[in-house]
């Protein structure tokens, strides 16, 4: 089930917003070493972290409403027209944005040329979330629910519940092909959708 909700479709299309986005650093006197950018340009995105925000010129709740609509629209898409309400669909998205900043990030300069770079990322790895280990999270009588309004509600709150008890449980490394922005005065990815694609396999185990 985990594999189905293609959560990082809205972090893809963040990214690549943001790749464009960046362009208030002109303060910036010396050009920032490709690991230090590309850590703050994750954590815009998985933690929606102030600094890094600012840094690269959004606000918080541009990059949330973005990231909100993107995984909406992503979810019930995943989950085959299953009739979510809106408050559903918002407490569910609400719950995996929190959990992404669960995963830790660190990055490091493997090496750097003539405005390409390549820089090594290691995220936070959550424990596996399969369709049993959602089960589990439903109460003993789910089956004998006559109102599928309640029996939707208990499935959120399942899901709700399994995702908030994710933890890392270990950590993975992957390398991503950056360039600088001239614009920006910022190292950004040079493909951002995979990038963002790859993140996401990384975290969540997705094959």
């Amino acid at each position: 089930m985990m594999r189905n909700f293609k959560l990082l479709a809205a972090l893809l299309v963040l990214i690549a917003m943001l790749t464009s986005a960046c362009g208030d650093n002109a303060a910036q006197s010396e050009k920032p070493s490709p690991a230090a950018d590309i850590k703050t340009f994750t954590e815009a995105v998985l933690h929606e972290d102030e600094a890094a925000l600012k840094r690269i010129n959004m606000s918080k709740e541009t990059l949330h409403q973005q990231i909100s609509s993107a995984f909406k629209k992503s979810f019930a898409e995943a989950t085959n027209g299953v009739d979510f309400t809106d408050e559903q669909l918002n407490r569910i998205c609400e719950t995996f944005i929190n959990t992404l900043k669960k995963s830790n990030i660190t990055t490091q300069d493997v090496s750097e040329n003539d405005g390409k770079a390549t820089v090594a990322v290691t995220l936070g790895v959550f424990e596996e979330l399969n369709e049993e280990k959602l089960t589990s999270y439903l109460p003993a009588d789910f089956a004998a629910q006559s109102s599928m309004d309640e029996a939707m509600n208990l499935i959120v709150q399942a899901i709700v519940d399994a995702v908030n008890d994710l933890q890392v449980t270990g950590e993975s490394t992957f390398n991503v092909e950056c360039e600088y922005n001239d614009e920006g005065k910022m190292w950004v990815p040079v493909d951002a959708e995979s990038f963002g694609a790859k993140a996401m396999e990384t975290m969540f185990k997705m094959e």
